[in-house]
């Protein structure tokens, strides 16, 4: 996903019926069969029944994501083209997308893409790009579809070249609110890139605290308990950020330009995060944006601040640089690490 925002263009496709097309060997399908009504409004006979069994792999079932995963890997794998490993890395489920830095690559892995698939007898089709010449030339050669568009799960508006990012949606038809209400809404948040962690640390806390009161599952929560979180509902809900997909975008000449990659880290006795920023210099100008973040929860029995902050800052500092710098394939000029702990603790 962080590849992603450094180029210029990004093209979104999908997999027509993807499942449907990873087939069974025939010595496998007679373990797929089962039983089906002849005449639907008749008795159950033996008469009446059919046994018919799958060929393809079946869509809705816990393992078919798995499957389809598996397939596509190596069929990937197999062709090892550059293209086919950048799609590899990037794809989600039958989604797939790439990236271009200009608009003749775009068009040359558009259809590098589609034979690539057509190999494996599958159908790359709905190509769309934040770049409306690109859009243009797609229109040409298959259907645009309409939005709303996601990368990766994420909202993605083509118009602005923006992520939306949306916090928790309230709640509705909720007779009684319980631990497992509310962790059930909690779990509904998706924000893998961290840019609402401050929003969503609310809940998060305020869970913590049903589990240390002992609150059975079902168990409705007291008066007091309930009028907190219901005000932390009203807080966070509805909660929506834009953030620039492409960072590079109003950087003046980005290829001569200094990047630098700034780690923050701290803890308190209720939680403890990190955040990473891209600090662009390009001439006279220097843009600086947050790309990453990430909270944890601190351990529910009691630790000291020194305590919470040695392994930590240790953890969060090296292990998020790393993550960051393979995600986004590029080698930074400087790294920065920040900290207001006292680093003379970690060589007591």
């Amino acid at each position: 996903m962080l590849y992603l925002n450094l180029e210029k263009h990004v093209i979104i496709s999908d997999l027509e019926k993807a499942f449907l097309q990873v087939g069974l060997k025939p010595c496998d399908r007679n373990t797929t069969c089962f039983l089906w009504l002849k005449d639907p409004y008749g008795p159950v006979t033996k008469d009446n029944l059919l046994t018919l069994r799958f060929t393809r792999v079946a869509f809705g079932i816990i393992s078919s994501a798995y499957l389809l995963a598996a397939v596509i890997t190596h069929h990937l794998k197999k062709y090892g083209t550059p293209l086919s490993w950048e799609i590899l890395k990037s794809i989600y489920i039958d989604n797939v997308l790439f990236a271009a830095d200009t608009t003749e690559e775009a068009i040359a892995k558009f259809h590098e893409s589609i034979q690539l698939f057509k190999t494996a007898k599958m159908n790359l089709r709905d190509h769309i790009s934040n770049s409306p010449e690109l859009n243009q030339y797609f229109s040409q050669h298959q259907r645009i579809p309409n939005g709303p568009h996601k990368i990766l799960g994420i909202p993605w508006d083509i118009v602005t070249d923006s992520l939306i990012m949306k916090s928790l949606k309230m709640p509705e038809n909720i007779a009684k609110w319980t631990k497992r209400n509310v962790l059930k809404t909690i779990a509904q948040a998706f924000d893998p890139l961290g840019f609402l962690s401050p929003v969503h640390l609310k809940g998060k806390i305020f869970f913590q605290s049903l589990w240390k009161k002992s609150y059975s599952w079902d168990q409705p929560l007291d008066d007091v308990d309930k009028e907190i979180w219901l005000n932390i509902l009203t807080e966070t809900c509805g909660a929506t950020v834009c953030i620039p997909r492409h960072l590079l975008k109003n950087s003046q000449n980005a290829q001569n330009a200094k990047f630098e990659l700034h780690v923050f880290v701290d803890a308190s006795k209720y939680a403890y995060a990190v955040a990473c920023y891209l600090k662009i210099i390009a001439n006279d100008s220097t843009t600086t944006m947050l790309i990453f973040s990430k909270s944890r929860l601190t351990p529910s029995k009691g630790l000291s601040i020194p305590k919470l902050r040695t392994p930590w800052i240790i953890y969060w500092l090296s292990n998020t640089a790393k993550f960051i710098i393979k995600e986004m394939n590029y080698n930074f000029d400087q790294v920065y690490f920040w900290t207001d702990f006292a680093l003379r603790y970690l060589l007591d």
